[in-house]
């Protein structure tokens, strides 16, 4: 899988879940032919996945979550990675 976690505070529309992964798809699947010859792997899958900007969890992340076949540790590594990279942009911004 190739996953891209993002925030996003610029809007507030609904759809943002689908909105966010239909932009990050055409964005990544160019890489798919890459990896498959780098690591042998077939089956590739991109998923843009949208985390709340206040620490909530979107309704198509929650899914991708709950079906997929991550550990729980991988998905608290993934969940403290977006929350430490997001307050480092914040002080980026604020203090720069």
């Amino acid at each position: 899988m190739i996953l891209e976690p993002t925030l996003r505070w610029e809007t507030n529309e609904d759809n943002q879940d689908k909105l966010v992964d239909e932009e990050k798809k055409p964005i990544y699947e160019p890489t798919v032919p890459f990896f498959k010859e780098k690591y042998q792997i077939n089956n590739w899958e991109v998923h843009g996945l949208r985390f709340g900007v206040r620490g909530t969890a979107s309704p198509l992340l929650r899914y991708f979550f709950k079906n997929t076949a991550l550990d729980l540790r991988e998905i608290k590594e993934m969940c403290l990675a977006v929350m430490r990279d997001t307050l480092n942009i914040i002080h980026e911004h604020l203090y720069t």
